[in-house]
C-alpha cells in the first residue's frame, strides 16, 4: 500500500520546484526534514543521488529517520544492512530494471564527497557551515541525468561574524559567476530559489504543548528567525568571537568524576527561559556538555528533572542574584550558590577572552546537544546605536538588547569568579588531574556510600579555589570544594 503524506503549501512548492538550486527555510518544527525526505524519495527514479547532514550524528537522530520513514523500504536491496551504521553507507534502490544508489551520512569533511556523480543531492541544517565549501562540493556532484538538483532545508541564517553568511549569499543575493547566471537566463528553469516556512504553518502535524513551548522560548528578531524561518541580521554580535568550528566539540562531552557546575538564568515568561548550563572544568576548557530550557515550569520542577539527568551533583550554582525563590530551592536539594551580582558589561568583558582570548585560543566550548545555547549566543547582539558602535570597554559603550540573552547570562554566572590566567596555567602544568574526584565506595553491607576521604582537600588560600571559582559561598562555607556530592 502507498504510504500517503500530506504537505503543506510551502512544503509542496518546495517539492514540485524545479530549480537547479533550491532552499526550503523553516522555524524549527515546520516540516523541512520532511519536505526534504519527500522530494529526495521522489528524486530516486531519476538516478543516484546523496542524502547528508552537517555531521554523522545529527544525520543519525534529525536526516535518518524522516528519510527512512518514507523510503519504498520493498524496493532496497541492500534493506538486511544495519542501516545507517554499515562500514558502506550507501542505500541501493530498484527503480524497474535499474538499480540507482543513495549516498548518505555526514559531511564533517567536504573533500571526501568529492568523489560520485549524481543527479541529485540533499542536504540537511547547512547553517551550521561556516563557509561555502560543503555547497560548492555538493554543486560540483550534480552533473548526470535529467533535471539535476542540489536542495537544502535548513533554519536560515543572514549573517555571521559580521558577515554575510553564505546561505543568505546563495539564495537572496544569488552570488554565482555571471557566466551561470547568463546561461540560466537564456532557459526555461531557474537557478536559485528558496521558499520559507514558519512554524505555525506546521501547527496540525505538531503537539500544541510542543508548539507553546516552542514560542515561548524564542523572542524578537531572534523568534524570526527560529520560528519564522526568515533570514534576519543580528548586527552588532556581542562575541563575534564565538565560531562554531571550535567553540563547539563532542569533546566537550561530560566526564565522569570532575566536579560539575552550573550556570543558572532565571526566566518563565515566554522569550525569557530558564536556563541550566550544566559544565565542568578540564584545563584549558570549560566544557558545556548540557543544557536545560524550559518557560512556565516551577523552579524546583527543574531542578529535578536536571538532576534526575545522568550527571553528578553540581558542586556549585551560579546564578541570576534576582532569583530568590531558585536559590531557596538549590539550598533545599544540598546545593552550593554564588550570586551573580556583577555589572553586565563588566560580565561580557571579562567573559570575552574565555570564549576567544588574544592568542585565538578558546576556553569555552560547547557541547553539540547544546543546541539552543549554540544558536542563541549568536545572535545576542547590541542595539543599532551610536554607542553601539564604541568600544565596549568605553564608559558610554551600548548594553546588549533584552533578547536572546539567556544563555549569555547563564554564561556570565558561570565565568565571572574564574582566572583565565589559572586556568591556562594550570593546564600547562597537567594539573587537571587534581580536579578529579575519586568514585564513591559502597559498602557491600549497609548500600551506603562509605565515608572515604576526597582526592583534594581545599584551603580557601588555595590557588585551586580561583581556578574553580570558589570566591564567595553563600552557604555551607566550611565544605571542601573537591568533595563528592555524594559527602
Amino acid at each position: 500500500m502507498p504510504k500517503v503524506i500530506e504537505l503543506n503549501p510551502q512544503q509542496g512548492l518546495f517539492v514540485q520546484c524545479m530549480a537547479r538550486f533550491v532552499g526550503f527555510f523553516g522555524g524549527i518544527g515546520s516540516g523541512k526534514t520532511t519536505g526534504g525526505s519527500v522530494k529526495a524519495i521522489k528524486k530516486i527514479s531519476d538516478g543516484d543521488g546523496i542524502v547528508v547532514g552537517p555531521d554523522f550524528p545529527h544525520f543519525t537522530k534529525s536526516v535518518w529517520p524522516q528519510l527512512a520513514k518514507w523510503l519504498p523500504w520493498s524496493r532496497v536491496i541492500n534493506r538486511h544492512l544495519n542501516h545507517p551504521y554499515p562500514s558502506e553507507k550507501v542505500l541501493k534502490i530498484q527503480c524497474g530494471s535499474r538499480v540507482h544508489k543513495i549516498y548518505y551520512g555526514g559531511m564533517e569533511e567536504a573533500s571526501a564527497w568529492a568523489g560520485p556523480s549524481v543527479n541529485w543531492a540533499w542536504a540537511d541544517e547547512f547553517r551550521r557551515k561556516p563557509t561555502r565549501q560543503h555547497f560548492d562540493i555538493l554543486a560540483g556532484r550534480i552533473r548526470v541525468g535529467p533535471n539535476p538538483q542540489l536542495f537544502l532545508t535548513t533554519t536560515p541564517r543572514a549573517s555571521l561574524r559580521g558577515q554575510y553568511h553564505w546561505l543568505y549569499q546563495v539564495f537572496v543575493q544569488k552570488q554565482f559567476p555571471e557566466e551561470v547566471l547568463e546561461i540560466f537566463r537564456n532557459s526555461d528553469r531557474d537557478l536559485v530559489t528558496h521558499f520559507t516556512a514558519p512554524t505555525a504553518e506546521n501547527a496540525a502535524n505538531l503537539d500544541s504543548l510542543y508548539l507553546a513551548s516552542l514560542q515561548g522560548l524564542y523572542s524578537g528578531r531572534y523568534a524570526q528567525q527560529e520560528l519564522g524561518g526568515a533570514f534576519v541580521s543580528f548586527e552588532g554580535v556581542v562575541f563575534s568571537e564565538f565560531n562554531e568550528d571550535d567553540n563547539v566539540s563532542e569533546d566537550a562531552e561530560y566526564i565522569p568524576g570532575i566536579a560539575v557546575e552550573w550556570g543558572v538564568d532565571e526566566g518563565f515568561t515566554p522569550g525569557h527561559p530558564r536556563v541550566i548550563l550544566m559544565a565542568q572544568v578540564v584545563p584549558p576548557y570549560i566544557n558545556i556538555f548540557d543544557e536545560y530550557v524550559v518557560t512556565h515550569e516551577m523552579p524546583e520542577v527543574s531542578l529535578d528533572n536536571v538532576l534526575a539527568l545522568p550527571y553528578q551533583k553540581p558542586v556549585v550554582a551560579r546564578v541570576d542574584s534576582s532569583a530568590a525563590e531558585l536559590i531557596r530551592r538549590l539550598w533545599d536539594r544540598g546545593i552550593d550558590t554564588q550570586r551573580g551580582s556583577h555589572d553586565v558589561i563588566q560580565g561580557i568583558n571579562h567573559l570575552r577572552p574565555f570564549i576567544r582570548d588574544g592568542q585565538g585560543q578558546v576556553h569555552v566550548r560547547f557541547h553539540p546537544r547544546c543546541g539552543f545555547s549554540i544558536q542563541e549566543l549568536q545572535a545576542y547582539s547590541y542595539p543599532d546605536t551610536t554607542e553601539s558602535r564604541l568600544s565596549p570597554s568605553s564608559a558610554r559603550a551600548a548594553k546588549p538588547l533584552k533578547e536572546a540573552d539567556n544563555v549569555a547570562d547563564a554564561l556570565r554566572y558561570l565565568t565571572w569568579p574564574k582566572d583565565i590566567n589559572l586556568l591556562m596555567s594550570w593546564h600547562t602544568t597537567g594539573a587537571q588531574d587534581v580536579l578529579r574526584l575519586p568514585e564513591p565506595v559502597i559498602s557491600t553491607r549497609t548500600q551506603q556510600p562509605a565515608l572515604q576521604e576526597p582526592l583534594i582537600r581545599l584551603d580557601q588560600r588555595s590557588p585551586l579555589v580561583s581556578l574553580l571559582g570558589s570566591k564567595r559561598r553563600s552557604r555551607t562555607r566550611s565544605r571542601p570544594l573537591g568533595r563528592p556530592s555524594w559527602w
